[in-house]
């Protein structure tokens, strides 16, 4: 209001409440609560002076905009038969849209056709179709924008055949022509065909109906022949059944237009007759010749042939006499031949005759089963012969391994390689898990020169999810620590589908040692002071869970003897014969562990043998001398000493014999041993090697030994691998000797392989 001068009037101040409480207002001298009742009118008087007061005006909201609906828009989709398909809410929505920006959700769907459709907690859509539909299935969604708009768009599933469902076969009509009265074979398979690639059986064709004129014929091969009949010209039809490898089955018809036939006689080819090389044979070649109007006929000439032997025909029987001759090598022979029949009709044939050589060997067909993905060894020899017991070996691989279906051969698959000891190993496509029947063809030939051929049937059955273990053989030296065995568990261990796999399990020996599994790596220790056998069991299990077990069996052998060490030694000499031993014959099986070197004055005493004299000259040499009337086995020691002053005895054994026995040569066979990296190995060299005549004795190194590498005595050897080395193949030679002086040189060969478990700090 106004007071004097402009100024405001009286200081009071009149408001009205809108509820229980205090009102604030605002003046230059601050705000101040003025208490309110509410729906009443109340005057409350107040000192101010002029200017103190400033009116406050409450602020006024715009009434809201009216809400606008969201907009859905039809989606597609596409899924397999009988495969449910899940659709998320960002695929639903990514074309529906709210004019207002707020956030839209689907709230129901509804209205499924050939198939059923479910809202998931998650906000996903299910949509399940129905069993064994093809086609187009359907939905609606409905979604909201959180303030009352919704709206509904159709969401079209297009489900497709699922080809690993099917299972079909399609037969295809045929046709042929023949004259009337002969006959015609017509492959009713070659136009059939699996949409599923699944092989058409041959045997499983048959006549379902027809044919009214005629007889038609399933042959094991699945052609049908039909022979026609009478003279004149007809159309006949007969209907056959195939079935595929799954049981799928169709039907198709097979026409045959049958031509007039004029006068004429048919002479039909002659074909698979044999003879031996040097032998004669009559063949009735008209056995299988016709004349369509019953007329009779006969053979009226040989016109050609043959080119090697002679042939005659024998009008008293109707028969061609052949006569070939001899050979070594087998050979071919055509001969034509025409008939005529009582009215004058000629036709002309061929007779083929295989003449077998005189020489000849015989490869029959095998056949073998396998897992896919893996190999098979056959011994295709084991059922072949030659039958004039002259030795035969297999020369090459004639035909590469192919599929056969129900067609012929389809697709390459697989490898054959011919091994040394007259097997063949035929190994399945790497990763093929298919079932299939493969077939491949090999030659022999005998010591003569003579050659067959015979076909290999391979029936490959799906592979199964499996992994090998194999069982495994290793040496260690006793008290030799601590050692990981995994390289030697699992090189001979493999998983057919190419899956990886680890060593997951382990049992423990009942004495020998313990064996320790840490992550997948296999560790063993020795017992201490143990040797001898020790045997345990792993367990390997490859990424998809299949599992094997296998056995190790561990020979603890006996800890290296440091000791100088004497080697008994053999020899041979006549009756009555002076027998000279020279001092390197005499040390080359003898050793200082220490490393002295053992010569002709490391011999310091030896005794008499009991059936002779011994003796040594200025070069060292024993001289043995038997007694005038002795045979037999005579024997005497000697004693060595090392520079270290230990001594050892060993025993010179001869035999003096007259004549001498048979001599048989002593057989070294080369050695391998496989080494993990840190790991040490011992090995036997003479375990291997042979001497008929006994008296095996290890002579001497034929080369240095290569670092590592321990001689520990009588041919044995320890070697310890390099740490986070693989690969890598060191070997020396040595020499043997048997009781009657026989010598031989074998290798032995230390190779590293396994992982090479190292750290790299930068």
């Amino acid at each position: 209001g106004g007071g004097e001068g402009g100024g405001l009037l009286p200081p009071t101040i009149l408001g009205t409440g809108v509820g229980s409480g205090e009102g604030i207002y605002s003046s230059v001298i601050g705000p101040f609560a003025i208490p309110v009742v509410r729906d009443s009118i109340q005057t409350n008087e107040y000192p101010f002076e002029p200017g103190e007061i400033t009116p406050v005006v409450p602020p006024v909201t715009p009434p809201a905009d009216p809400n606008r609906p969201p907009l859905a828009r039809n989606d597609s989709f596409s899924t397999a038969e009988d495969k449910p398909i899940t659709m998320r809410p960002d695929q639903l929505l990514a074309n529906d849209s709210d004019p207002d920006g707020d956030p839209i959700r689907i709230i129901s769907v509804q209205g499924a056709s050939n198939g059923t459709v479910v809202l998931n907690n998650d906000g996903t859509v299910t949509f399940t179709p129905a069993d064994g539909f093809t086609g187009t299935g359907s939905y609606s969604y409905t979604i909201t924008d959180g303030n009352g708009g919704t709206s509904t768009a159709d969401v079209i599933i297009q489900i497709d055949p699922d080809p690993t469902t099917e299972n079909n076969v399609i037969a295809a009509d045929d046709a042929g022509t023949v004259v009337a009265g002969r006959a015609i074979t017509v492959n009713v398979l070659a136009n059939d065909t699996d949409p599923e690639g699944d092989a058409i059986l041959p045997g499983s064709v048959r006549i379902v109906s027809g044919p009214d004129r005629g007889t038609a014929t399933v042959n094991p091969d699945g052609t049908i022949s039909y022979q026609s009949v009478g003279t004149e010209g007809y159309f006949v039809t007969f209907v056959y059944e195939i079935f595929d490898a799954k049981g799928a089955a169709d039907t198709a018809t097979v026409t045959i237009e049958v031509l007039p036939a004029a006068n004429n006689v048919i002479a039909v080819d002659d074909t698979g007759e044999i003879v031996p090389a040097g032998a004669s044979k009559a063949f009735n070649v008209t056995g299988n010749d016709v004349d369509p109007q019953g007329d009779a006929f006969q053979i009226s000439g040989i016109l050609t042939g043959p080119t090697r032997g002679t042939a005659t025909f024998d009008a008293a029987t109707g028969n061609i006499i052949y006569n070939s001759v001899a050979s070594n090598t087998g050979y071919t022979e055509v001969i034509t031949y025409e008939i005529t029949d009582a009215r004058g009709a000629k036709d002309t044939a061929t007779l083929t005759i295989r003449v077998e050589p005189t020489n000849n060997v015989s490869a029959v067909d095998d056949t073998a089963d396998l897992k896919a993905g893996q190999d098979v060894r056959i011994n295709v020899l084991r059922n072949d012969s030659d039958a004039q017991g002259d030795a035969f070996n297999i020369t090459r691989i004639v035909d590469q391994p192919r599929v056969r279906d129900g067609s012929g051969f389809g697709d390459a698959r697989g490898t054959v390689t011919i091994n040394p000891d007259g097997t063949i190993t035929f190994t399945d496509t790497a990763g093929a898990r298919d079932s299939a029947v493969v077939e491949f063809s090999y030659e022999i030939r005998d010591a003569k020169g003579a050659t067959d051929i015979a076909v290999v049937r391979v029936t490959i059955s799906p592979a199964a999810n499996g992994v090998d273990a194999n069982n495994d053989t290793l040496t260690l030296e006793e008290n030799s620590g601590r050692a990981n065995v995994t390289p030697t568990l699992l090189r001979n261990d493999f998983d057919p589908q190419g899956d990886t796999f680890n060593i997951t399990k382990v049992t423990q020996p009942a004495v020998g040692g313990t064996v320790e599994l840490v992550g997948n790596q296999v560790f063993f220790t020795p017992t201490a002071d143990y040797f001898g056998p020790v045997t345990f069991t792993y367990t390997i299990t490859d990424s998809k869970g299949a599992t094997d077990t296998a056995q190790v069996v561990i020979n603890v052998t006996p800890e290296a003897n440091t000791d100088l060490n004497a080697g008994n030694d053999f020899f041979n000499t006549g009756f009555n014969t002076n027998l000279t031993i020279t001092p390197a014959q005499v040390l080359a099986n003898d050793n200082d562990p220490e490393g002295s070197v053992l010569n002709s004055s490391s011999i310091i005493s030896f005794t008499q043998p009991a059936n002779g004299s011994v003796t040594r000259d200025a070069s060292g040499n024993f001289i043995y001398n038997p007694n005038n009337t002795f045979r037999g086995t005579d024997t005497f020691t000697y004693t060595i000493r090392d520079a270290q002053g230990d001594t050892a005895t060993a025993t010179i054994t001869i035999r003096v014999a007259d004549p001498l026995p048979q001599d048989n040569p002593v057989d070294a066979r080369d050695d391998l041993v496989i080494v993990a990296p840190g790991e040490t190995r011992s090995v036997n060299a003479l375990t291997n090697d042979s001497a008929p005549d006994g008296g095996l004795t290890f002579v001497r190194l034929v080369d240095p030994l290569p670092a590592g590498v321990t001689n520990l005595g009588n041919g044995v050897f320890r070697y310890t691998a390099p740490d986070n080395t693989t690969g890598q193949t060191i070997s020396f030679r040595y020499e043997v000797r048997d009781a009657d002086g026989d010598t031989d040189i074998a290798t032995v060969t230390f190779k590293v392989e396994g992982p090479v478990n190292s750290v790299i700090a930068n």
